[in-house]
């Protein structure tokens, strides 16, 4: 069984962004606060790429002064860990430092953004000894993530291989992983002392992942398998293959090795599957929502809101399966033979394959051209549709996708999860692909990337309350530009989808603070319309990321409520370009911090000899 995807790329950064404080913070203390805010946003870029090579070679971030990061992995040690939390201290005493009031409306957000963001990383490194503070991860490795899973990913997917120097920063790489498993392995230790210890199936699922990596032929492990293939194309030698060879075997295995050994001790509780059972874990639960969706948690309304927006949707969802001819005495029984009706589904062959992606880029072709509707500025970077490596697919997520380099090196990517077609059947797409691509998070990331200025580290701070409400958001702008209206099975994938994130965010709140039981919560799913392989699958990745989950349901809450805001107030003035222009310029900036930028541009567009002629949204949809 291959080892899962990590979660997607806008998590992969995250843990990067606890910082260390520079010397030039000190030193620098009668500039004007202009220039000390650039300087200390400088100095934390460069702290956050020294502290996540891996992040900085996504990103395309290893050259010039930083080309030696190419050379590193992540440093996943306790040491770290603490090493991190006392920069992040450092870190936002340098950014209260600055005045605010002196700083112009730009600056101000970038200020805010980043100290509200760090700072709730912050609250989560401070009262919590245990787990990943910068992600508001309780288990350091799990079923989803882990230098066992995102090592291999990364060093497949990313690490280029152009030349020599880049062969032997890959060698470096795989030669540095066994210190990197050991580090980890110790992390995992000290956290079971503290009693912190993954629930049973997540120690079953990672023990048997494990074993399945070591257990490969030199052909078939990712790590080898693709620098040798990197190594042909690039023209080099094969003695650089046969040096990773005996790296794998020598260094990463034995370490490996350790670490399944150290999981397969552990004891774990003999009930509970969320976080309320860890010490001080109701606090933990509230932490780690304050931090995904960046506002104020409301525990109990966000329960309550997604029981009734899954009873919303599946009230939408029956009336339209019964006029498609899908009638049931139930949710779950007409989804159920909706989704099994192999009408839907493509050949699980390559020929079918490649007509699936045919499809998915017609569709978004068809979305290219109506984009101008709602948009004044579009991405110039491309993204490509590609398939999940092969040897992620029995892990990996439907679809994902990943930014571009920030230098336009390397196109935005949509991956699509292609090892049985009969889980990406013609319904999922459309849905799919606006939330990933257009006009979900590749036009918001490249649009941002593409204005001028923008701080390098505001384009790469994620805010997950920002940029999954606006996946969300994206689904319903192509529900409103019109691409469902003569294609009601995608409608149905849409509503499905709603109701999805909508049920997850009644488990995750189930499972962490009602103490509902992973079983619990997956039955809940299903008897509200969740097919049963997904609600379990969703369950399992919750269980161990708590808070996640509510980001998507809350976040869009709040893009639709201030776009309802600027239009009511704005009435004959209000522009959904400039609207959606001037949100995502600023950046994945927290959502209290989104409200202070759409307040700005009411009061902005308001004024005598402001912009903006009304946009019609429906009118102009068709």
């Amino acid at each position: 069984m291959p080892a899962p995807l990590p979660l997607r790329r806008r998590e992969l950064l995250a843990g990067a962004a606890c910082l260390v404080p520079s010397p030039l913070w000190a030193a620098d203390g009668e500039a004007a606060p202009a220039q000390r805010l650039d300087r200390v946003l400088a100095s934390i870029l460069s702290d956050m790429l020294a502290d996540s090579p891996e992040a900085a070679t996504r990103y395309g971030l290893d050259v010039g002064s930083h080309t030696a990061l190419r050379a590193r992995l992540d440093d996943r040690s306790p040491a770290a860990a603490t090493h991190r939390r006392d920069r992040l201290r450092s870190q936002l005493q340098a950014l209260r430092s600055i005045d605010a009031e002196a700083l112009d409306h730009r600056d101000l957000i970038d200020l805010r953004a980043v100290a509200t963001t760090l700072g709730h990383r912050s609250a989560v490194a401070d009262a919590f000894a245990y787990g990943d503070a910068a992600q508001a991860r309780p288990y350091v490795v799990s079923h989803l993530h882990g230098a066992y899973v995102d090592v291999p990913e990364f060093l497949s997917s990313k690490h280029p291989v152009g030349d020599a120097a880049d062969a032997h920063a890959y060698l470096d790489r795989v030669d540095a992983l066994g210190g990197v498993l050991r580090g980890e392995t110790a992390h995992i230790r000290r956290d079971a002392g503290l009693g912190v210890v993954p629930p049973p199936f997540v120690l079953d699922r990672m023990t048997r992942q494990m074993t399945w990596l070591r257990d490969q032929s030199v052909a078939d492990t990712p790590v080898l398998a693709s620098f040798a293939r990197k190594l042909r194309i690039a023209g080099l030698p094969d003695h650089y293959a046969a040096t990773a060879n005996t790296l794998w075997r020598e260094k990463a295995l034995p370490a490996l090795d350790e670490q399944i050994s150290a999981l397969r001790a552990l004891k774990a509780p003999a009930q509970g599957d969320g976080v309320g059972r860890l010490p001080k874990g109701d606090a933990y639960y509230a932490a780690s929502l304050q931090l995904h969706i960046t506002a104020r948690p409301d525990i109990a309304d966000f329960h309550r809101t997604g029981i009734e927006a899954t009873a919303a949707m599946a009230a939408q969802l029956r009336a339209l399966l019964t006029k498609l001819g899908y009638a049931a005495d139930t949710i779950s029984k007409q989804i159920l033979a909706f989704l099994t009706d192999p009408v839907h589904l493509y050949p699980n062959t390559d020929a079918g394959r490649a007509t699936l992606i045919e499809d998915m880029t017609a569709r978004l072709d068809t979305m290219r051209t109506r984009l101008p509707r709602y948009f004044r500025t579009l991405p110039r970077i491309p993204f490509e549709i590609r398939r999940v490596p092969e040897f992620l697919e029995s892990g990996a997520p439907i679809a994902y996708y990943e930014d571009p380099a920030l230098d336009g090196s390397r196109p935005g990517t949509f991956y699509l999860n292609l090892g049985d077609t009969s889980n990406v059947p013609r319904w999922m797409l459309p849905t799919t692909a606006f939330h990933e691509a257009i006009p979900g998070h590749h036009l918001q990331q490249v649009v941002l990337q593409e204005s001028s200025p923008v701080r390098t580290i505001r384009k790469i701070l994620w805010s997950s309350g920002y940029g999954e409400g606006w996946g969300l958001y994206a689904e319903q702008l192509a529900d409103e530009l019109g691409m469902y209206d003569e294609d009601p099975v995608g409608r149905v994938g849409y509503l499905l989808a709603t109701l999805l994130r909508a049920a997850r965010m009644v488990a995750d709140t189930g499972i962490h603070a009602l103490r509902w039981s992973r079983e619990q919560a997956a039955t809940w799913m299903i008897d509200n319309g969740v097919p049963p392989p997904i609600a379990a699958n969703e369950v399992e990745r919750y269980c161990v990321w708590p808070g996640q989950a509510c980001s998507y349901l809350v976040g869009k809450r709040h893009w639709t409520d201030l776009r309802a805001r600027a239009e009511k107030t704005l009435g004959p003035r209000f522009d959904i370009r400039d609207f959606h222009a001037t949100t995502l310029s600023v950046g994945a900036v927290p959502l209290s911090v989104l409200e202070q930028v759409v307040d700005r541009f009411i009061v902005k567009t308001g004024k005598p000899g402001g912009n903006g002629t009304r946009t019609n949204v429906r009118s102009q949809s068709r």
